[in-house]
């Protein structure tokens, strides 16, 4: 069989495992999913993805766990139940070792609370306007390729780990610049349907067009331009309480406007290397030229 043939498999498990990480997974079912031989088809996916099904699977349910407990009202017990937990004594454990709080604290002390009471602050507040550390910057233009995703925000991932699938494949990853996501809508002014991202990589050397039709890759052209860049340190899950700052904070305290760009993440470190609670990203602004 081809690279190919391979890769497509390997994506329809990735696939299938974001579609349905809250139903019960066996490796024999991934294995069928994947129409490759039982006894071979795990050490493929591990030497391809770099993680074992059941860390992704954990990534993924834990992942999603922590925007349930930020986010919504739901019972714990309900969402350890989600993610794959009969007991929550078994998720407390499990989500602590990723986020370094019970998930109960996480509820009530995370970042993305400290943002939500700061809403009911009226003023721009020095304190405000310090939540964060902004820079201006200059990105130079370049080229980002990468997968089209359709859907909720938080699940932008399966298009990245088919991403990095796609890249080692082809023996690419050593040409890694740089892990960006471009996100075209506001996730609270359409429905999650219809929300469009595009999960994407910077390479050194560009890649074959060919090779990109023929694995449905889609670019997105970055001019060059001058960024507001936000560094956040934690889960991605408190990453909204980031833009909320972003937008209400320090914008109406700058003397800037935005661009007609769209607003673009990069991701400094790897999800599957480190703990949530070290997780670097940058949420990238653009800006028009300053006005003298």
């Amino acid at each position: 069989m081809t690279l190919a043939y391979y890769q497509k498999r390997i994506i329809s498990v990735i696939e299938h495992l974001y579609d349905h990480f809250d139903e019960e997974i066996s490796l024999e079912s991934l294995a069928d999913k994947a129409c490759v031989s039982p006894y071979h088809w795990h050490r493929l996916y591990r030497a391809t993805t770099g993680e074992t099904f059941r860390d992704t699977l954990k990534r993924i349910r834990l992942h999603h766990a922590a925007y349930a407990l930020a986010y919504g009202e739901d019972r714990i017990e309900n969402i350890a139940n989600r993610a794959g937990y009969q007991h929550v004594a078994s998720f407390n454990r499990a989500f602590k070792d990723q986020y370094q709080v019970p998930p109960a604290q996480y509820r009530m002390k995370g970042q993305h609370r400290t943002q939500r009471l700061t809403r009911l602050v009226s003023n721009v507040s020095e304190a405000n306007m310090n939540a964060y550390s902004i820079t201006l910057s200059e990105i130079k233009e370049q080229t980002l390729i990468g997968y089209p995703h359709q859907g909720d925000y938080m699940s932008i991932g399966v298009a990245f780990d088919k991403l990095f699938a796609w890249l080692g494949s082809q023996k690419l990853l050593g040409n890694l610049k740089g892990s960006f996501g471009v996100y075209y809508n506001d996730p609270h002014s359409v429905t999650s349907d219809e929300l469009k991202s595009l999960a994407a990589v910077v390479l050194n050397k560009p890649i074959d067009t060919q090779l990109m039709q023929e694995a449905k890759l889609e670019k997105f052209d970055l001019p060059h331009t001058e960024m507001a860049i936000l560094e956040h340190k934690g889960p991605y899950s408190d990453l909204e309480s980031a833009y909320e700052w972003l937008y209400q904070h320090w914008l109406p305290g700058s003397d800037r406007e935005i661009a007609n760009l769209p607003v673009i993440e990069e991701y400094l470190n790897d999800p599957k290397e480190v703990a949530p609670t070290e997780l670097l990203t940058h949420i990238m602004l653009p800006l028009k030229p300053k006005t003298r």
